[in-house]
């Protein structure tokens, strides 16, 4: 698939980056967003992805669960242990510093965050996982980890080790939120317990099926009088 239709190739993405399926009540759309990285080449392949993925959320009909490497990192704390360690690196092999919205490690730049969150007001999309996870913790919310170095060198001499970017992904259409049972992160740890093998963490979104929706509106129906009685008070 292409969420880009005006390219040579509108039938399949030339690097195979996307997969799109249809549901019944749902579409689902699994992207591996291409890395920002430090020069002009890189920032006008990531801006030309991000200008189609607007285009194809600006003309999507039908409910939507995006999900995938997404490769930014929406929020300032999205990174950890220290964003502004993040926000401040620059090319590893020219050591320059391009202009400011462009400055800082592929994936925490400030113009792929505001790139992000445009796609995500136009398309209506919601953050599953912060959604049930509203207080940022790097910790537990990271999905990619640095590795340690090889021995005989220390795991710490390692540029990324113990550091993390939050930048995988389940969106999904708000008015699909009703049926989200759960969003988590399945990976943690600075030897990245749960990657299976990778440097990404798992990611599981739960979704109630149809049958269960309304006695899970039933179930729920107690706590929201209950909450909106605390509000009257």
């Amino acid at each position: 698939y292409n969420v880009d239709h005006d390219a040579l190739d509108s039938d399949h993405h030339p690097e195979g980056r996307i997969v799109h399926a249809s549901f019944n009540a749902f579409d689902v759309l699994l992207t591996y967003v291409p890395n920002n990285g430090f020069d002009e080449k890189s920032f006008s392949r990531r801006r030309n992805w991000d200008t189609a993925m607007l285009r194809f959320i600006e003309q999507v009909e039908r409910p939507l669960i995006w999900v995938g490497d997404l490769n930014v990192a929406k929020d300032w704390d999205d990174v950890g242990p220290d964003p502004k360690w993040f926000r401040d690196q620059t090319n590893p092999k020219t050591n320059e510093r391009p202009e400011e919205d462009y400055c800082g490690q592929p994936g925490f730049t400030a113009v792929e965050q505001k790139r992000f969150k445009a796609m995500l007001t136009t398309g209506n999309l919601i953050d599953s996982y912060r959604h049930f996870n509203p207080v940022p913790n790097w910790k537990q919310d990271v999905t990619w980890r640095g590795g340690a170095s090889k021995p005989p060198m220390p795991p710490f001499a390692a540029r990324f080790y113990g550091k993390g970017m939050r930048i995988d992904y389940c969106l999904v259409s708000k008015g699909l939120l009703p049926r989200v049972k759960s969003s988590s992160c399945l990976g943690y740890g600075f030897d990245r317990k749960g990657f299976l093998g990778s440097d990404h963490a798992p990611m599981l979104l739960e979704l109630f099926r149809e049958d269960e929706l309304e006695e899970h509106a039933r179930a729920a129906a107690p706590e929201k009088v209950a909450e909106i009685d605390r509000k009257i008070e």
